[in-house]
């Protein structure tokens, strides 16, 4: 099986400091980091190991999902998933994942909302990032709808674990979360001879993570 690369460099200390992370197996970028902007509300310009972990959440739980609606007999014509995750104080020292939010809208043939959301259910236990991160509390928002984007989460916690309507942080601070969004599509093409094949495309969005000239929208 596949082992992909990523490499990231360091300079300075931690609050003065900064550093760059390489996509290296795709070479699709290098994107500045920094402890200071991690922490921060708003990101300007750099990315953060939550947003990286938002990114790959976000693909990897709608492939799983689109398997996942194939095995019970649905098709999927278009998931859109968003994936935030927190980053706050740990009460044990230093930080933690605080959650990690995964919000999934779709068009899918064949299946009612109850067939979808159990099929949801069952990519968020079985996709691989959702096992590598059994550390941290994931939280499920899936529904049948529009192509558009869903909106953002209506969950925030504070240090008590108390839930409030902010989608885009935890209280306790220093926190951030980082989201990154995926859509899955799939279309069905002539060819041709006149014979149909399927189009499979992926589509990562992040103003932030995705260098409109570095990262193409679209990933065959």
């Amino acid at each position: 099986m596949p082992t992909r690369i990523a490499r990231s460099e360091w300079s300075g200390g931690l609050q003065d400091g900064a550093g760059r992370v390489e996509l290296a197996s795709s070479g699709m970028g290098t994107y500045d980091v920094s402890f200071p902007r991690r922490t921060a509300e708003e990101a300007e310009g750099t990315t953060s190991p939550e947003e990286l972990i938002a990114a790959a959440h976000s693909a990897c739980f709608a492939m799983a999902l689109s398997g996942a609606i194939s095995a019970v007999g649905g098709t999927t014509r278009q998931l859109h998933v968003r994936a935030e995750v927190g980053l706050g104080p740990d009460p044990n020292g230093g930080f933690h994942l605080t959650h990690i939010d995964l919000t999934v809208r779709g068009e899918v043939d064949g299946l009612n909302e109850d067939s979808f959301v159990q099929a949801a259910e069952d990519a968020k236990a079985n996709c691989p990032v959702s096992k590598a991160l059994t550390g941290v509390p994931i939280h499920l928002d899936a529904a049948l709808g529009a192509l558009g984007p869903p909106g953002p989460s209506q969950r925030k916690e504070n240090s008590e674990g108390a839930a409030s309507g902010d989608p885009l942080a935890v209280l306790t601070r220093p926190s951030r979360v980082g989201a990154s969004s995926c859509h899955l599509d799939r279309r069905r093409l002539d060819a041709l001879d006149g014979a149909e094949d399927e189009l499979l495309s992926l589509q990562i969005d992040d103003d932030r993570l995705a260098d409109p000239e570095l990262l193409p929208q679209e990933l065959l």
